[in-house]
């Protein structure tokens, strides 16, 4: 059977750039490493199927979490008969084209995601400065109780903090201040934050039932 690192260190050297080897991850040399000079990697390995149980497969992996829902496998085939030469110029023109655009796209993806979550994590720390009695949720990262709790009067509730930092309120008060919070979220919707105003007053909100904020 081929020793895949051997053959890897072979066509490293016909591929363009400061290519490496390294140790493939089943560890028994069925398989071996590429690694590129702009952070590729790709294992060369004998074929993990039945169609491909002959040939030796090239797969480029791209990390699970922020490649396309719909990224094609950067998987390629070729004969074990054919020298490290050839094998490298297959991988050079069938594989590297497509799979370093997806290398990039999930790379963006990645800082996108980043970015997110470190605006989410400013908002979460910015609303426990501001609530009071805030207890952070041990099990769920993005949920804040603040004033006692959803059930707990004269006010409390729970809010949670999405992925795109928008905010999920649930909030528990007495009638009275349903009033002032009615009024509050009017004020709010008048300076333009949110769109629609209320078709009913807020002087006609103590004729109407009062609604969980």
């Amino acid at each position: 059977m081929t020793d895949m690192i051997i053959l890897a260190r072979e066509i490293a050297q016909h591929l363009e750039g400061d290519w490496r080897t390294g140790e493939g991850a089943f560890g028994d040399g069925t398989d071996a490493y590429l690694l590129g000079p702009n952070g590729e990697k790709l294992q060369i390995r004998h074929g993990t199927t039945t169609a491909t149980k002959n040939r030796f497969e090239v797969f480029g992996p791209l990390d699970f979490d922020f490649k396309r829902h719909n990224e094609p496998p950067h998987l390629i085939t070729v004969s074990p008969d054919k020298p490290a030469t050839r094998i490298a110029g297959d991988i050079a023109r069938r594989l590297l084209p497509a799979y370093r655009e997806g290398m990039v796209l999930a790379a963006e993806a990645k800082v996108r995601h980043e970015l997110r979550e470190a605006e989410r994590t400013h908002t979460i720390k910015t609303l426990l400065g501001i609530l009071p009695n805030v207890d952070h949720l041990a099990d769920d990262h993005d949920s804040i109780d603040f004033g006692g709790g959803r059930r707990s009067l004269p006010i409390g509730g729970r809010l949670r903090v999405q992925s795109n930092s928008q905010v999920e309120w649930t909030v528990h008060t007495t009638k009275e201040l349903a009033f002032n919070l009615a009024e509050t979220i009017y004020a709010l919707s008048r300076s333009g934050d949110i769109p629609q105003e209320p078709k009913t007053s807020t002087t006609e909100l103590g004729s109407q039932p009062t609604p969980r904020a």
